[in-house]
């Protein structure tokens, strides 16, 4: 099945950053240089929602003892449950 097509104006400045491309991908052309660059922000969209995603789906005083850990605070026990008696190194 053909993929459907999409035309782009080629403003100055869209020129200039192709220009630019151009002259580092030497070997791809327009086109294929759009692609190229699509492709890595949507991957490096996904990789951020995925960071976040496990960030969130963390218990929070995991996420302390974690952050805790960190910053060389150290907890009697170094437990996550034991978070009243932090204390600085």
């Amino acid at each position: 099945m053909p993929y459907p097509q999409i035309r782009i104006n080629k403003t100055r400045e869209i020129q200039e950053a192709l220009d630019s491309l151009k002259e580092r991908y030497r070997l791809l052309s327009e086109a294929d240089i759009i692609k190229m660059l699509l492709s890595e922000f949507y991957y490096k969209q996904e990789r951020e929602k995925k960071t976040r995603t496990a960030i969130y789906s963390e218990e929070p005083q995991e996420l302390l003892f974690q952050a805790s850990r960190a910053f060389g605070i150290t907890r009697d026990n170094d437990e996550p449950d034991n978070i009243k008696t932090c204390k600085s190194k």
